[in-house]
Parts: C-alpha cells; structure tokens; sequence
C-alpha cells in the first residue's frame, strides 16, 4: 500500500523518473515529478586511441 504523497523512483544507467502517488491507498495515480536523462557516448568515444605501455624492466 503506498500512501498519498508517496515519492518513487525508476532508475537505470541512463535514465531516472521521479514519480508521485496522486491517488489513494486503494487507486495509484503516478504523476511525472521529474525526468532526468544522462548521455552515454559511444565506447569509442570514451576510450583512448592506444593501450597503455607497460615497462618490463631492463
């Protein structure tokens, strides 16, 4: 039972919804608070052009 009033949030790695119970404990009405987006760029444009040089010693 969710409560009139009752804040929810839907998130993943990319996305977040911030929901609000309008309804009654009986008959949920979610109502959108808030949307929030994150871009995910492309792997290639998070990574370097070159793998790191490791030094084996002499």
């Amino acid at each position: 039972m969710l409560k009139t009033g009752t804040w929810i949030l839907i998130a993943d790695g990319e996305k977040a919804l911030f929901l609000v119970n309008a309804g009654d404990e009986m008959a949920y009405n979610f109502e959108v608070v808030r949307k929030e987006e994150q871009a995910n760029p492309s792997t290639t444009e998070q990574a370097t052009d070159a793998p790191g040089r490791f030094n084996d010693g002499p």
